[in-house]
Parts: structure tokens; sequence; C-alpha cells
């Protein structure tokens, strides 16, 4: 089997469509937070802090921001080529488990994403 044969399996599949749809929603959440917080401005926003060193937030452009947007979407892409192709070689279970460990990640991310712009949307 190749890898579009696998997609033409999980596209068959109702617990894959399941697993998708979470995923999606929770890539929508991602970007909706992102439409609300991320504002295009000429200040420096802050996007790292850490404990060590002189200056404890980092700052960087606006823009630097899309950045985890970004993330979001290519982690759901990713996780499902790579789980196309788990479906290949280990089955149908460990391909399912991906994805919805994949719902997890974004998921957690979102917490993270929504953080640091709220703390970035002070400024």
């Amino acid at each position: 089997m190749n890898i579009k044969a696998s997609m033409k399996q999980m596209v068959g599949d109702r617990a894959f469509w399941v697993a998708w749809v979470a995923i999606a929603l929770v890539v929508v959440v991602i970007i909706v937070i992102g439409t609300i917080y991320i504002r295009p401005s000429d200040l420096q926003v802050p996007v790292r802090y850490s404990g060590f060193g002189i200056t404890h937030f980092y700052r960087d452009k606006w823009y630097y921001e899309i950045a985890f947007i970004v993330f979001a979407m290519i982690v759901a892409v990713l996780h499902t080529l790579i789980s196309a192709k788990l479906l290949e070689n280990k089955g149908r279970q460990f391909a399912l488990g991906f994805l919805w460990l994949t719902v997890v990640i974004l998921a957690i991310s979102t917490v993270f994403i929504l953080a640091i712009l709220r703390v970035a949307s002070l400024s």
C-alpha cells in the first residue's frame, strides 16, 4: 500500500473523521484566538521569558506571533500524513491513537498560545 491508498482507507472510516473534526475544531479555535489577540503595530511585543540573563522579557516584531498559528496548522497536516503512514505499517488502532494524540498536543498548544498572546497583547 502507499499513502494514497491509506488516505483513501482513512477517508472511508468514521473514527478518522471524528478525529479530523476534533483536530479541525482545535485549529479553528487557535486561529480565532490569533485573530483576536494579534494586532499589527510598530511596537515590539514580548515573545519569550527567561529567568536567566539581564532582561527577562525578550521582544520581537508582532508578526512573530503568527508562527504559533502556523505551528498548529503544520502539526495538523503533518500528523495526518504520519497517521496515514502508520495505518499502512502498524494498523488502524495505532494510526487512530496517533490522531487523538494530535488532538491532545493541539489542545495543550492552545493553552500556551492563549497565554503567550494575552501577555503580548498587554503591551
